[in-house]
């Protein structure tokens, strides 16, 4: 098995969370966002495996938020467990790729320059100064 980074321990209970966190942790230096979408996609999945678990009926068209309290509800989960999965809920929501083409903003100081929606990361190449053309490190 290769190595999975920080999520790895999670490949013997589920290789698809394992696959998702992982997919998060690669994506956080070149893509914020990505890695939001990512670390959402891990929160539901935690969830729907939890539910599955515990006996929770869910389909397709649950919402998380709904899961979420039909979860605590029947299994009741921790206040921290609780709060970190609606945490992951919503900050991963700003930077859908569907909300953010909806909330996209568009300057006249900026000449026409799309920015990303208040909430949504930018990458820490671009608070440093780096530009994507940029050759690395020498």
């Amino acid at each position: 098995m290769s190595q999975l980074g920080n999520f790895s321990f999670l490949a013997e209970h589920s290789p698809l969370l394992a696959q998702l966190g992982a997919a998060a942790e690669r994506a956080f230096a070149a893509d914020p966002n990505t890695t939001l979408i990512k670390l959402r996609q891990l929160g539901e999945a935690m969830a729907q495996d939890l539910a599955s678990r515990f006996g929770v009926a869910f389909d397709q068209t649950t919402k998380q938020s709904d899961l979420l309290f039909q979860l605590d509800s029947e299994a009741g989960l921790d206040k921290t467990i609780r709060g970190l999965f609606h945490t992951l809920r919503v900050e991963g929501e700003p930077c859908s790729p569907d909300s953010t083409l909806r909330s996209l903003r568009i300057s006249d100081d900026d000449q026409g320059a799309c920015t990303p929606p208040r909430g949504c990361p930018r990458s820490p190449r671009d608070r440093i100064g780096i530009s994507s053309e940029s050759p690395g490190p020498s």
